[in-house]
């Protein structure tokens, strides 16, 4: 067989390109630190490692996106306890206010301090992140929370009940924040009845509530929101030796189990918690109704309170109602906040659950993008010495045989 020179300088040619490749290649995996640069080079491990990256940077922004949410919830229960001890101080203050022993003075003293600690609560309701976003105005965080209207005299929520879910996993969201609807302004307030004489000689009737706790039971049980007139009393009083109360439903039948007594006017009937006092001889009927039930903000218990201290002809028994309202609105308030408090707790404790479990699985995912694309380079280092001696013994080659020619052999 013939081999040409021409031949002989092709093949050695492409064998010193095809070295030269891999030493370009090699030293471009160790300048670079990965395996490979195009996908053509390992379309199966090009593919695998471009997934990994994907999954990698998510879960990183996961990580974001949990210290974001825990900075949040932290800020939230920080504001939150303020507002505890706020609320604590003025149901102290309520307290010594219900003794009875407090000049008008006085009550212009704690008025003042009501007044403070109500400004306190209002800037912390309205309480901004660090983006300046207020954080109890829901989806309307440009919004603040509460403003007092200049007209009535009331605060109002502006935001609305709509709350932000952030992802910290590929399964796992957890709420950002609380709305102020729910958390402050949807607060149920004290619980209440109206009297109404509308037969009979009694001139007055009182009805005060002795015993929350019990009406409260009685009114849940009891108020028929879909048609309210269902939840009146009527009390018939009635002559005879001695004179008698019996106490009925909306429709005038005797409750069960019947509910009757002596009457003397002006002495108190207990029932339900509460206390009924008519005046007057028998033959009276009186309606008790049952109030709708309703919600107000912590503010406004505030300015009620606020409001009756300053009024200098307000008796103790006229200030017992507002009183009764603000310790009530005092204390459904604290244990929405405590609720909250606990709820963010528990939040906080499944980000950080979340967040060292993806932090493991960043490590893992790290590691095998690592193995998959990442150049070894102990291996490297000893394939480009082979590939560098591989190349000087073509180039030595390619030189002596470019050298023969037959004329050597002439003689």
């Amino acid at each position: 067989m013939r081999i040409s020179t021409n031949q002989i300088f092709i093949s050695s040619t492409a064998n010193m390109s095809s070295s030269t490749s891999a030493i370009v290649k090699t030293q471009n995996q160790l300048t670079s630190g990965q395996k490979y640069q195009l996908a053509s080079e390992d379309p199966t491990g090009f593919a695998k490692t471009n997934r990994l990256t994907e999954v990698i940077e998510a879960n990183q922004q996961y990580l974001k996106n949990s210290t974001l949410v825990t900075g949040a919830l932290s800020v939230e229960e920080s504001t939150l306890d303020k507002i505890q001890v706020a609320i604590d101080r003025v149901r102290t203050l309520a307290v010594s206010v219900n003794n009875g022993s407090l000049s008008h003075q006085e009550r212009l003293s704690v008025a003042t301090e009501v007044e403070g600690i109500q400004q306190e609560i209002f800037d912390l309701m309205n309480s901004k992140n660090a983006s300046g976003d207020y954080i109890f105005s829901g989806s309307k965080s440009s919004v603040q929370s509460f403003v007092k209207d200049p007209v009535t005299g009331r605060y109002e929520f502006q935001g609305d009940g709509n709350t932000n879910g952030i992802q910290i996993s590929t399964s796992v969201f957890v709420q950002q924040g609380d709305s102020g609807l729910t958390l402050f302004e949807q607060i149920p307030a004290r619980l209440t009845a109206t009297g109404n004489v509308i037969a009979g000689p009694a001139v007055n009737l009182n009805v005060s509530i002795t015993s929350q706790e019990q009406f409260d039971a009685y009114h849940k049980a009891n108020y028929d929101f879909a048609n309210p007139g269902n939840s009146q009393l009527r009390v018939v009083t009635t002559a005879g030796t001695p004179d008698t109360f019996e106490i009925q439903d909306s429709a005038g039948l005797p409750l069960v189990p019947p509910v009757t007594g002596n009457f003397v006017p002006g002495e108190p009937i207990n029932f339900a918690g509460m206390e009924i006092t008519l005046d007057g001889g028998p033959g009276n009927t009186a309606t008790i109704d049952l109030d709708p039930p309703k919600n107000e903000n912590v503010l406004n218990h505030l300015e009620d309170f606020k409001t009756a201290l300053r009024d200098p002809n307000i008796t103790q028994e006229q200030l017992q109602p507002v009183l009764k309202d603000v310790s009530i609105g005092l204390k459904n308030t604290a244990d929405s906040a405590l609720s909250t408090m606990g709820e963010i707790g528990a939040r906080i404790n499944t980000i950080r659950r979340v967040e060292s479990s993806n932090s493991s699985f960043d490590v893992l995912n790290q590691e095998a993008r690592a193995r998959l694309s990442e150049t070894d380079y102990a291996e490297a280092s000893a394939k480009l010495a082979q590939q560098e001696m591989a190349m000087q013994v073509a180039y030595s080659t390619f030189s002596k045989v470019t050298n023969l020619s037959l004329f050597d052999y002439v003689g």
